[in-house]
């Protein structure tokens, strides 16, 4: 094997007849020479070997959570030459009614629970067809609720008072306690352990309102 109008480069390998092209690239387009000898005498045949140089498609999986009523932006990440046309679609199907396709991203407008799913894009261009999915997880809004429970109705001077502050709604909402109007440190009979606030040796400076 021989190239017309060059040289074979390292990366073409040549026998038994064949000539492979070991990670062909742009530059090992042409037309190469096939010379076949023998006591008969002598032929030659050309090839023309044409590369494509537009690249394939690549894409990335991925996953985005939002809340209800929100909004979404779901970005396809695809790419290639020439430029592919991209098309959305909700798990196979049609777009809920509430999503719009805007400069090829797609727009979830006042999230409802329904609208979690998985969203397909599939990008197509010359070179072929793939898909990216982007997973869509829509979630509630956390509620918070809360309420300070004490070990006793009565509270005498002496007794230890127990403050409990249950929370319901997000468990790791993270609970600080503080005496309204005072400045600086809790009294030292004071302590809090957790959730609960703990007064020991009930006094009268103790008295005063708890958050």
């Amino acid at each position: 094997w021989s190239r017309i109008g060059g040289n074979l480069a390292p990366s073409m390998v040549q026998g038994g007849g064949v000539l492979t092209f070991q990670g062909i690239t742009a530059n090992a387009a042409g037309r190469y020479l096939c010379t076949a000898v023998n006591a008969a005498g002598k032929a030659e045949g050309v090839a023309e070997v044409i590369v494509n140089e537009e690249s394939p498609l690549d894409y990335v999986r991925k996953e985005e959570t939002a809340f209800v009523g929100s909004n979404a932006q779901l970005k396809c990440a695809v790419s290639g030459s020439p430029a592919p046309q991209l098309e959305w679609s909700k798990d196979g199907g049609p777009l809920p009614e509430n999503a719009r396709v805007i400069n090829n991203e797609l727009w979830l407008r006042d999230l409802r629970m329904e609208n979690a799913g998985r969203y397909i894009c599939t990008a197509t261009n010359s070179a072929g067809r793939t898909r990216d999915y982007v997973i869509l997880n829509v979630r509630a809004v956390p509620t918070l609720e809360v309420k300070i429970e004490a070990n006793k109705d009565i509270v005498n001077m002496g007794d230890t008072l127990d403050l409990r502050c249950k929370v319901t709604g997000d468990t790791s909402a993270r609970i600080s306690w503080y005496k309204v109007a005072q400045e600086g440190p809790l009294p030292e009979n004071v302590r809090i352990r957790g959730p609960i606030l703990v007064i020991n040796g009930v006094m009268p400076e103790n008295g005063g309102v708890y958050r």
